[in-house]
């Protein structure tokens, strides 16, 4: 890398360390701040503590991959009375990084962060979850006393000494992400060049890169942002996680006004909040049980593999609750995802959450009080049993016990489920509208409906945008087929029947909504913000453009010919 390629990259890494720490490394560097001053520092309640790479512990007699100044000083600040009744024979200062190093190696990062350790006679927390509104102010304020920390160019690698991972991100001193920083105005891309580097340069065998060591592994630049939760060498698998442009038109970035089009990564994504949520109620490890349907031990050895939230399905869980917070019970809200959008994963991460959720005000419809959660329970109708599935292994993956969840096929088993005070209920769309009546029984409670589109496979939806496009382009060899035709009829069938309860908010995800569900339970642009005025919009889109170009669903028509065409080449040919 020449030196004025390395210059402007590093003040790209500048930026971002400047949007979390407050200051950066040149600045310090020019007040006289050196790695002596590191424990003097006193970062705003936004803010992150500035790391030294120093403090990273790796090398032979320490290769335990945490940074050891911050992990202690959140541990003295937080559990002084529990370090003071320790009894064991080594040192608190070894006991403690080679007890997490090995319970990382066993559990993953995940587990550790969120149940903690065990060292001899004493038990440490090693994160204090964001509590909710519901929860005890104590709880906020030990949440507050996390230690968020960044390192720039962190030495790392005991196989390659003096390899530098240009950024680094720690919570108490335990690496969560790795970020390699690239500059499109030196011809350096992240979709290119960051990931061959990770690829290429990046050996998973260095203990901060194994696999569940952390969270995961970004590279972006002033335009787009990959990820991957696996480093496998030449077999990475990067994903996008990147906004798409506005309206469903495709891929990438959205031109922002303020700033860079990345920028939504350093100033929400990875703010405290965000980044709080993200470790608490998004990530875990799939251990294959949905697809197996046998329980296995939570352990590394058994992860298939890291399941971490692309960008739209943070924002959609993340949009839905804060509208719901604001508004209370009895809206609803239409999410346009297409296949290949990882719906599975949204439904379940919006159901865990959802039934959490506290009014922002009293004046949200039919709130209780600001502490108070707004929901009894959620009920996902689906008729997949894999979504079942995954709901359960999600919930088993979080920690939480499964007395949560039932299964209900019938309006008794729904009083029953009810009565048991399940949170989380799953029935399947050919029962649904008979429970309503159910629903309507208990209205002192409040319910989350949660619908998902029957028949959203890959294939059946590819298979309606093909006949559409044919549709559109004149051809009658097959009849056009609009998709999501269950959902829009369960729609339009309780809404006939009126069995539309105002203790619930319903929330219909689909993705090809007839042109009557967008206006039932769409969004009306009245001023024309989105686009066209007065038309219909989804509360949220993901669109088939986005997820063909992003390569998640094959585009059925690239290869697509009709006979009539074929035709008129072969004709052409012999002519």
């Amino acid at each position: 890398m020449s030196h004025t390629s390395e210059t402007k990259e590093q003040a790209f890494e500048a930026l971002i360390e400047k949007a979390l720490v407050g200051s950066t490394i040149e600045e310090r560097k020019a007040l006289g701040i050196t790695a002596k001053d590191v424990d003097a520092q006193q970062p705003a309640a936004d803010q992150y503590y500035w790391g030294v790479p120093s403090d990273f512990k790796y090398k032979q007699n320490e290769d335990w991959a945490i940074d050891m100044r911050r992990l202690m000083s959140f541990l003295h600040a937080t559990q002084q009375d529990i370090l003071d009744t320790y009894v064991g024979r080594t040192p608190l200062e070894r006991a403690i990084p080679e007890r997490i190093s090995k319970d990382i190696e066993t559990f993953g990062i995940i587990k550790v962060l969120r149940k903690g350790i065990k060292v001899e006679n004493i038990e440490l927390k090693l994160w204090f979850p964001k509590p909710s509104p519901a929860d005890a102010q104590e709880n906020m304020l030990l949440f507050q006393q996390n230690q968020f920390s960044v390192t720039r160019q962190q030495t790392y690698s005991r196989l390659k000494p003096g390899d530098e991972i240009d950024m680094v991100l720690y919570v108490n001193g335990l690496p969560i992400f790795t970020f390699e920083w690239k500059n499109p105005w030196t011809y350096q891309t992240a979709r290119y060049n960051g990931q061959k580097q990770y690829k290429e340069d990046r050996n998973p065998k260095d203990k901060l890169l194994n696999f569940g060591r952390c969270l995961a592994h970004f590279t972006g630049d002033k335009n787009e942002i990959f990820f991957t939760t696996k480093l496998a060498g030449k077999e990475t698998y990067f994903m996008p996680f990147n906004k798409g442009l506005p309206n469903g038109q495709g891929a990438g970035n959205p031109v922002n006004p303020n700033g860079y089009k990345t920028s939504y990564l350093w100033e929400w994504v990875l703010q405290k909040d965000c980044l709080a949520a993200i470790i608490d109620k998004y990530v875990c490890f799939d251990y294959g049980e949905a697809k197996t349907g046998k329980t296995v031990p939570h352990i590394m050895k058994n992860a298939k593999k890291l399941i971490f939230p692309r960008y739209h399905q943070l924002d959609v869980v993340t949009k839905l609750l804060e509208d719901v917070s604001e508004k209370g019970v009895g809206e609803r809200y239409l999410i346009q995802h297409s296949a290949g959008s990882g719906k599975s994963n949204s439904l379940t991460w919006l159901a865990l959450q959802v039934i959490d959720a506290c009014p922002t005000t009293m004046a949200a419809k039919r709130a209780k009080g600001l502490e108070e959660k707004l929901f009894n329970s959620a009920i996902v109708v689906t008729d997949r049993t894999l979504l079942d599935d995954q709901i359960t292994a999600n919930i088993r993956a979080f920690g939480q016990t499964l007395k949560i969840f039932a299964h209900a096929t019938s309006s008794s088993k729904l009083k029953e489920a009810i009565e048991g005070g399940k949170r989380i209920i799953t029935t399947t769309i050919q029962k649904f509208p008979f429970i309503c009546d159910t629903i309507k029984d208990v209205s002192d409670r409040n319910f989350a409906i949660i619908i998902d589109e029957a028949h959203s496979s890959q294939s059946g939806i590819a298979s309606d945008k093909m006949n559409a496009s044919m549709q559109q382009n004149g051809s009658s060899e097959q009849d056009a087929d609009t998709g999501g035709a269950d959902t829009d009829e369960l729609i339009e069938k309780l809404m006939k029947e009126r069995k539309m309860s105002t203790n619930c908010s319903y929330f219909a995800f689909t993705a090809t909504p007839k042109r009557e569900t967008l206006e039932r339970f769409g969004w009306e642009d009245v001023n024309g913000e989105r686009g066209e005025k007065g038309k219909f919009y989804p509360f949220h889109l993901y669109s088939m453009k986005q997820a063909i170009e992003e390569g998640f669903i094959l585009d059925v028509l690239t290869n697509y010919t009709t006979y009539q065409g074929y035709y008129e080449v072969i004709k052409s040919i012999k002519e």
